[in-house]
């Protein structure tokens, strides 16, 4: 049986997290892994189990430090809130006044 890959003491480094966190995810990813796969060292087996480590590693790098949010990202979402309310409020004149057109100008039969 193989050990915890060597890229994951630079993936703890870089994600701000320990070595025995990350090999305790690893572990996490490894169980994983052979239970998603029903396979065992096989490259499957290897794919699904570092995928799930990378995964975990950035979830608890973003549970210990949530990003900062600047004036710029909520300029942003503001902007993108705006546009949608006014998506939805065009959809809803069009769809009234296709309604009263539909009302006023009646085939003749």
């Amino acid at each position: 049986m193989k050990t915890a890959p060597k890229l994951l003491p630079w993936l703890a480094r870089s994600a701000g997290i320990t070595d025995l966190r990350a090999e305790e995810l690893w572990l996490e990813a490894s169980q994983y892994a052979r239970n998603a796969t029903d396979e065992f060292e096989t490259p499957k087996y290897w794919k699904t189990a570092h995928d799930r480590v990378i995964n975990l590693i950035q979830a608890e790098a973003f549970a210990r430090n949530p990003p900062e949010v600047t004036p710029w990202v909520m300029i942003q979402t503001n902007l993108c809130a705006g546009l949608l309310a006014l998506t939805g409020l065009y959809a809803e004149v069009s769809a009234n006044v296709r309604t009263w057109f539909a009302r006023v100008i009646k085939p003749a039969i």
